[in-house]
């Protein structure tokens, strides 16, 4: 080969490198920067980010725990108190804050046993004793102080037990409560959750013109005093353009048979009645929910508008704007086995604000939960939950406190410590048997109201002692002895005038 034809070779080699080069880049800079994207592709994307924040995660701690309690039987002992400000002690809560509320249970689940006895102290002093026993599918209460044997009912037929009561409509009731496994109910398999995202963005995707998604450049954000110049992805559709999607997904979903089976097992769960637990039933359920927005009218130009802020590829946080009247504010993270989400609603009329903040912190042994819930920077409440221990060791330490405030004040706050463990053998779990305990589904209409009336009379009885043996005064009470008392005060400053008026009158005289 001459060297004309090498040099040609040569040159045509590095093209085609080059050429290749930049096929290879141009690539990676698609797939890994925001260049070249659509608004749309761009806008799925950052919302699937948001979600990922906020998706349910098993807490293996507690589901190993929760596993183990069906297995074995287990023990707990639990203390509840109550504590509040000086500056906020009235009579009824300075009682409240000299009580407790010691509870022991012994717990066999594999052999369908359960009691509890709970007993409530103040000033060290047993003030009111309630017993609860769980023997196969009865459940029933005691205090002997209202009545000397369990009251039980089965968990079976309540519809029947309920018309017995007088309930005349009973088609939302189940014939049985069923437990409820929260891992089970929020566990989705990987598969489901394929499906879900591919047929869902997909109807998405085909049901919202391109041309309701935008991009605007340099936004300012402001999050936990970190300043963010964001870029914006949002879509906004008003309420015709609302409607007819939701219309096009309850379509898409009456269509979708792997969906509809997970809604209907989740339904049966949650105890739901057959219109949700039934494929055929839910479905007609959903075509009553098209039906209802199908004749919807008086529709406004207002809608829904969404807006992703992003920075640097990561979302800084998320506002969803419903009707001009309501903002949803949202944002997530997580780092280092700590999770922290931020949800905050706010009435865009009125100064009206709910903020949501929940930082969650979990591994094999250990799960704190802080929750904040705030009202418009009034009203607090603060959820403290800590969970310490492990199936493994065969016990777990449970420590929550709930916390109220006002204008940043904390005024009050409840405490409770309990301790779970598992023993191997627990023999002194009271059974229910006809002898202790009366199951109300096998009386009769005209012996269930009576016996429940004369119950009630003796439980309004109890409490009005429990009252008097404390010193608690009902709030109208409060009103009726200070308005008497300063009727008295005004009634014998008006004497004291009068007895003047007529000193003077006699004086004159």
């Amino acid at each position: 080969m001459n060297r004309g034809g090498k040099k040609g070779i040569i040159i045509t080699v590095i093209i085609i490198l080059c050429i290749m080069a930049l096929a290879i880049g141009g690539f990676l800079v698609y797939a890994t920067t925001d260049l070249f994207h659509s608004n749309q592709s761009l806008f799925f994307k950052y919302v699937g980010q948001v979600l990922g924040n906020f998706e349910y995660v098993e807490n293996t701690q507690m589901s190993e725990i929760a596993n183990l309690k069906e297995i074995a039987p287990y023990q707990v002992e639990g203390k509840l108190t109550y504590e509040i400000g000086e500056e906020y002690k009235d009579n009824n809560s300075q009682i409240l804050s000299n009580m407790e509320l010691d509870i022991t249970s012994n717990v066999n689940k594999p052999e369908k046993k359960a009691y509890t006895k709970a007993i409530l102290r103040h000033q060290n002093a047993d003030l009111f004793t309630l017993e609860y026993a769980h023997t196969d599918n009865t459940y029933a209460l005691k205090s002997d102080e209202i009545v000397t044997a369990f009251l039980g009912i089965e968990n079976d037929n309540l519809k029947v037990l309920m018309q017995k009561l007088g309930v005349t409509d009973t088609s939302t009731i189940p014939n049985e409560i069923k437990g409820m496994n929260f891992n089970s109910l929020f566990s989705i398999t990987e598969e489901e959750k394929e499906h879900i995202k591919d047929t869902y963005v997909t109807a998405l995707i085909q049901n919202i013109d391109k041309n309701h998604f935008f991009k605007d450049a340099n936004i300012t954000i402001n999050k936990d005093g970190v300043t963010y110049q964001t870029t914006a992805y949002r879509l906004t559709l008003n309420q015709e353009e609302l409607k007819q999607l939701q219309i096009a997904l309850l379509q898409t979903l009456q269509q979708d048979s792997i969906t509809l089976n997970l809604l209907a097992t989740k339904a049966k769960q949650l105890g739901l009645s057959e219109n949700y637990t039934q494929v055929n039933s839910l479905n007609s359920e959903i075509q009553k929910q098209i039906n209802k927005i199908n004749n919807e009218h008086n529709l406004s130009n207002e809608g829904i508008s969404i807006a992703v802020y992003v920075d640097s590829g990561k979302v800084i946080t998320t506002e969803i704007i419903v009707n001009n009247e309501e903002k949803y504010t949202i944002d997530g993270e997580t780092k280092e086995g700590t999770t922290q989400r931020h949800i905050s609603i706010e009435n865009l009329n009125t100064d009206t604000k709910i903020d949501f903040e929940q930082i969650e912190t979990k591994n094999s042994n250990q799960t704190i939960n802080n929750i904040t819930i705030n009202l418009s920077d009034n009203i607090g409440m603060q959820i403290y939950v800590e969970n310490t221990g492990s199936a493994q060791e065969q016990a777990i330490s449970t420590n929550i406190e709930v916390s109220f405030s006002q204008n940043g004040n904390v005024n009050s706050t409840i405490y409770y410590n309990q301790e779970t463990t598992f023993p191997g053998e627990i023999a002194d779990i009271i059974e229910l048997t006809s002898s202790n305990c009366a199951v109300l589904n096998n009386y009769t209409t005209e012996q269930l109201l009576p016996l429940l009336e004369s119950i009630g009379q003796r439980i309004a009885t109890v409490f009005e002692e429990k009252k008097q043996a404390i010193g608690w005064k009902d709030d109208i009470l409060d009103i009726l002895e200070n308005t008497e008392q300063e009727m008295l005060n005004q009634q014998q400053e008006l004497q004291s005038i009068l007895n003047e008026r007529d000193r003077i009158m006699n004086e004159q005289v």
